[in-house]
């Protein structure tokens, strides 16, 4: 039961945070319409596309991904799943906003280039991929970064740790943008597919999409949080890569 009430409140957090973080965007949204666009009758469903076709919609995604790079604990990944199944034109064009925001964000987290102490006081974030981390940069360098898609750490660790780890900027910016995009094409192959079919049953129901999609990405930030938790022990890495090296 307790495991339940905190997925449950873990939940409501994610929808609270989401929906505060876009208010000030959804406000400016408003306040651009002109009198007869804010008169016209649409259903909700096209209310929410069309302000997901505005400009005030590129700033939106570019600052979600600026600040998940230093310190927002939602990943891009989140808007992108709710995109792909909106009728618009301007999809990928908010992947380049999206990347974009990623450049400046880490730009930024390696300016200030919080402690670990400091990274560890982030909303769900632990020791444990804090260690983590640390240990990829030292076997691996950049390259570590490799690592952050699978491993579920939040790209903010690593970006906050990379100076600590004789990392440079431009490397830091090239291989991180170069992963994430790596990750946005996969999934957006994944999903885009499944549009046509999807498109028809969402449309009336966003916000009952909404309140599943943050409920299942609570549980897997729960999921994350508790493999990486007091118990965590590193992974050899090079073993790992050593044994899918023979695999193959």
């Amino acid at each position: 039961m307790a495991v339940i009430l905190e997925w449950l409140l873990n939940g409501v957090i994610v929808q609270i945070s989401i929906l505060a973080f876009a208010a000030p965007f959804w406000l400016w949204y408003r306040m651009s319409r002109t009198d007869s666009e804010r008169d016209a009758h649409h259903s909700l469903g096209e209310h929410i596309e069309l302000f997901f076709s505005s400009r005030q919609m590129d700033w939106l995604v570019f600052c979600w991904a600026a600040a998940e790079a230093v310190v927002w604990f939602i990943i891009p990944e989140f808007l992108l799943l709710l995109i792909i199944f909106m009728r618009f034109r301007q999809r990928i064009a908010l992947l380049a906003w999206d990347l974009a925001g990623t450049v400046v964000g880490t730009t930024v987290a390696f300016a200030i280039s919080a402690s670990a102490a400091d990274v560890v006081r982030m909303p769900y974030i632990t020791a444990g991929m804090v260690t983590q981390v640390n240990d990829w940069y030292l076997n691996f360098g950049v390259g570590a970064l490799a690592f952050q898609p699978l491993s579920g750490v939040p790209y903010k660790v690593f970006t906050h740790l990379a100076s600590a780890n004789h990392i440079g900027l431009v490397s830091l910016v090239a291989v991180g943008t170069l992963v994430r995009m790596a990750r946005y094409v996969f999934i957006y192959m994944i999903l885009s597919g499944l549009y046509p079919i999807f498109h028809r049953f969402a449309f009336r129901r966003y916000i009952g999409v909404f309140i599943f999609s943050c409920m299942v990405f609570s549980l897997a930030l729960l999921n994350i949080v508790d493999i990486y938790g007091p118990n965590y022990e590193i992974q050899d890495s090079r073993s790992v890569i050593a044994e899918l090296l023979r695999g193959w």
